[in-house]
């Protein structure tokens, strides 16, 4: 999660992630004990990998977006743009809120019967 932006192409995305990579010090250790406690991850020695609830739950997303790193360098851009008053807060919270109300749409209207295999116990 910290190393994330070593994966964006775009440069100007990838430094805005430098500073910090995909969420804070302070919430990732909570996002890594969800995970587990949910079977999307499993320990592999020294690193995390996904099981295969993890992959299936992946390939279920259409948005390639919400998959990479790229979207957190885009909220991190707006964010700094934010602190420097170049970029207004509203219209960041409109755009936030139109793109999930997007993605639900595009879910309901999903009738492919995409489905998830339960989590093995860990």
């Amino acid at each position: 999660m910290e190393t994330a932006g070593k994966l964006v192409e775009d440069d100007e995305l990838r430094d805005a992630l430098k500073e910090n990579g995909i969420g804070r010090p302070s919430t990732r250790a909570a996002i890594i004990e969800t995970l587990f406690k949910r079977g999307y991850i499993r320990r592999n020695r020294k690193s995390l990998a996904p099981t295969d609830t993890g992959t299936q739950l992946i390939a279920l997303i259409h948005e390639e977006l919400l998959k990479s790193a790229e979207l957190t360098g885009i909220w991190e851009k707006k964010l700094r743009q934010i602190e420097r008053h170049e970029y207004s807060a509203t219209e960041f919270i409109a755009e936030l809120k139109q793109m999930v109300s997007d993605i639900v749409l595009a879910v309901m209207q999903d009738n492919s019967n995409r489905h998830v295999a339960a989590a093995a116990t860990q």
